[in-house]
C-alpha cells in the first residue's frame, strides 16, 4: 500500500502578504525613529565631557543596529531595545 502524496501548503492570501509587509515596515519605521531620539537623547543629555556623551551615543546606536542585524529573534531583540529605550527616555 502505497502513501498518498501530500498536497502542498495553501499559499497565503495576497491581503495577508501586504498587511504583514505594511506591519513589519511601520514597526521598523517605529524602531527607526526611537532608535534615533534614543542617540539624540544621549548625546545631548547632561553627563560630562562632549567624549563621553559621543561614545555612549554611539555606542548605544551601533549595539542596537549589530543586535538586529546578528540577532535572529526579532521579538525579543524588539522587546530588549524597548527596555533599553525605557532606560535613555528614564
Amino acid at each position: 500500500m502505497s502513501t498518498p502524496l501530500s498536497e502542498p501548503a495553501p499559499r497565503p492570501s495576497i491581503h495577508r502578504t501586504v498587511l504583514r509587509l505594511a506591519g513589519c515596515g511601520a514597526a521598523a519605521l517605529l524602531i527607526a525613529a526611537l532608535l534615533t531620539w534614543s542617540v539624540l537623547a544621549i548625546y545631548f543629555s547632561n553627563l560630562p565631557g562632549e567624549t563621553l556623551r559621543a561614545i555612549a551615543a554611539a555606542a548605544f546606536g551601533a549595539g542596537t543596529l549589530a543586535a538586529f542585524a546578528f540577532l535572529p529573534d526579532r521579538r525579543r531583540t524588539s522587546f530588549w531595545f524597548i527596555v533599553a529605550f525605557a532606560g535613555a527616555l528614564i
